[in-house]
């Protein structure tokens, strides 16, 4: 109890109804809201580690049942490749950034006089501590449709995906995803080469491989040249990532 009334001590209700408001869930109990904002460096024994265990795996089958859904002609590889990315601290701390989960995060004056709500580690660690709270405080359902309403603020997630209002369509264009990175970052384009052609003309197999800047990002197999440029794409947007991590 004496625990329960000083994590409610460190937010006023003022602060509270703005983050509820920001992520768009109300919580019955506060006390899992403000568990999941504080860092150690503000309290060495109570702070969001716990609740960021349980959001890892939360966000992990919540991300997981989407792609399985909706990317049905993607194999395993794929879909884990996709994952990887979606699941990145990159990823979340984009997604806790233009939520601005970061402004509120507890922690010690040091700690944030040295940019610490801007540290995406940080960021995306509070995030899945914020999801971990959710699920707690509610239910699996109700926490993956707060969860999936934010993925509109992945702009990975956005570029990936196209919604047909109509009859709810997804479909994937790592090309386009990896095009837009890389000119935005390197000012350059990628460009792909066929290493190999198998089999006869209407059961052939593509080798591709993706270059940017003369240096391999990626390998990429498939039925058409098209397709395997997709799966290079996606090979490279997948070490990109790691890169970042």
């Amino acid at each position: 109890m004496i625990e329960s009334q000083y994590v409610t001590s460190l937010l006023g209700m003022e602060k509270v109804n703005a983050i509820e408001k920001l992520i768009g869930y109300t919580f019955e109990n506060k006390t899992y809201l403000i568990t999941s904002l504080i860092h150690k460096s503000f309290n060495n024994e109570i702070n969001y580690e716990r609740l960021e265990f349980l959001g890892d795996s939360i966000i992990n089958t919540i991300y997981s049942e989407v792609l399985y859904k909706y990317f049905s002609s993607h194999n395993e590889g794929e879909l884990s490749k996709l994952k990887a990315i979606l699941i990145s601290l990159d990823n979340l701390a984009e997604i806790a950034g233009k939520l601005t989960i970061n402004d509120y995060i507890i922690m010690e004056k040091g700690e944030i006089l040295t940019g610490g709500r801007n540290k995406k580690r940080i960021i995306g660690n509070v995030y899945e501590s914020v999801a971990g709270a959710i699920f707690l405080d509610s239910s699996y359902d109700t926490a993956k449709t707060v969860l999936l309403n934010h993925l509109k603020y992945s702009s990975f997630f956005s570029s990936l995906v196209n919604f047909d209002n109509k009859n709810a369509n997804i479909t994937i264009d790592c090309k386009s995803t990896l095009q837009e990175l890389i000119q935005k970052k390197h000012n350059a384009v990628p460009k792909y080469f066929v290493l190999s052609k198998e089999g006869p003309d209407h059961k052939s197999t593509f080798s591709v491989c993706v270059k940017i800047n003369n240096k391999i990002y990626g390998y990429g197999k498939g039925g058409t040249k098209k397709q395997a440029e997709q799966s290079a794409a996606l090979a490279a947007l997948k070490q990109i990532t790691e890169k970042n991590e």
